[in-house]
């Protein structure tokens, strides 16, 4: 265990390491409701907190809207103002990042 001492034979264990095993914390994303009609919520799982892009894209590949936040926080996004189909919303942090398909009815 990296975060691990042993002092006077008694091994301590420090809940905070700043070694990350490799793959081991990779994001959680959630989304809720998908398929949505005006607002969509999303939620980045991480840890620690750290700062996280959400990028929407539309059909085309055109980047239509763009949140910075950090995780740990849940986000309601309006797209109320854009066309219904689908989109795509790309997540990125510092180490991470991942695509989902979002449908807009």
């Amino acid at each position: 265990d990296p975060g691990a001492r042993s002092r006077n034979g008694i091994e301590e264990t420090s809940l905070f390491s700043t070694e990350e095993p490799r793959g081991e914390f990779e994001p959680e994303v959630s989304i809720w409701k998908n398929p949505f009609r005006d607002k969509v919520n999303i939620l980045v799982s991480r840890p620690h907190n750290e700062p996280v892009t959400l990028e929407f894209v539309n059909v085309k590949g055109e980047r239509i809207l763009r949140h910075d936040t950090q995780t740990n926080l849940p986000v309601e996004v309006d797209l109320s103002s854009y066309p219904n189909g689908m989109y795509i919303l790309r997540t990125t942090l510092e180490r991470f990042s991942g695509s989902y398909k979002l449908i807009k009815e």
